[in-house]
């Protein structure tokens, strides 16, 4: 009978798991919290950006990107580096890859406009 027990609960954890997409999932865990400023709220900012290769750099925005904006080159500003190209991600919308210069093992700053 105890064996019962155990499957019956691993099937309520799997029902209830496969409730959300994966995109929902990676969603509902980046979302950052919102920022009061002045007499209004913004919910929109940078979550995260990282170096995913030697010439290559990964923004996490809060929310989708339009794709003009984000495909702008010159909407990004890292000082020490020349940003080239600028790719919005086919399947998550709050994502950008940035085509940089070779990049140097320090610390980067990013600036964002326009997007």
């Amino acid at each position: 009978m105890k064996f019962y027990k155990y499957i019956f609960i691993l099937a309520i954890v799997f029902s209830l798991t496969s409730c959300f997409l994966q995109n929902d999932l990676y969603k509902i865990a980046m979302t950052a919290p919102e920022v009061e400023t002045g007499n209004k709220t913004n919910d929109f900012s940078i979550l995260n950006a990282e170096a995913i290769s030697n010439t290559g750099v990964r923004v996490y925005f809060s929310d989708e990107v339009e794709q003009a904006g984000a495909e702008t080159a010159g909407n990004y500003s890292i000082p020490g580096l020349t940003v080239s190209g600028a790719i919005r991600d086919l399947v998550d919308f709050s994502l950008v890859i940035l085509a940089t210069s070779s990049q140097n093992d320090i610390n980067y700053t990013l600036t964002v406009n326009g997007v």
